[in-house]
């Protein structure tokens, strides 16, 4: 039976209006997962980043779970693309089946919904729910003021500074291929 190595759980916008490097980017990860016989966990809808990733994780090799919310799924932007798509009645349920499911996660540039995805990991790895990295793969800045507003938190004391520790900051994708690759072989190390 075939086994998928690292589920890499991702957060990313669903617009189309992503710039060339943002896309390009998620294709790339689409195409490591893929390669390295790996799964993709994500939001299971046929548009923006989320698309570019899925595609290349499919055209790859890899194997695609879908998580979808049934008002996301009845509002005709479910993809095809997944292997396994699992319909959940809340947003809260979606976010909660794939922190369940990713080993790792890798959070691209997005809006609300992935600000919303990323702080619930965040909170969750705090109330030690979990212990899975989450990898900000911040290109051309565009989490600096999500970082600022954090480090404001920190200095305030209205946030532990042991947050730092639950999330890796990365501006560049060579660095992104580094700890997902460490995290592969440390879970095929696991195995043995």
């Amino acid at each position: 039976m075939f086994h998928y190595m690292l589920n890499v759980g991702l957060f990313c916008t669903s617009s189309q209006s992503a710039p060339l490097p943002c896309i390009t980017v998620a294709q790339q990860l689409g195409r490591w997962i893929g390669t390295h016989r790996s799964s993709l966990i994500y939001g299971g809808v046929d548009c923006g980043l989320m698309y570019e990733t899925a595609y290349n994780v499919k055209h790859y090799g890899g194997q695609i779970t879908g998580v979808i919310t049934s008002a996301l799924e009845a509002g005709g932007i479910a993809s095809s693309l997944p292997d396994i798509l699992i319909r959940t009645t809340s947003l809260s349920q979606r976010k909660q089946t794939m922190m369940e499911l990713a080993d790792i996660f890798v959070v691209l540039p997005g809006g609300i919904g992935t600000l919303d995805e990323t702080l619930s990991v965040l909170a969750a790895a705090h109330l030690q729910e979990h212990k899975k990295p989450l990898i900000l793969l911040n290109l051309d800045g565009f989490f600096n003021p999500i970082l600022n507003l954090f480090e404001q938190f920190y200095a305030t004391g209205y946030a532990s500074e042991k947050y730092r520790e639950y999330y890796i900051n990365v501006t560049e994708w060579d660095d992104c291929i580094k700890i997902l690759t460490e995290n592969l072989n440390e879970k095929l190390h696991n195995k043995k």
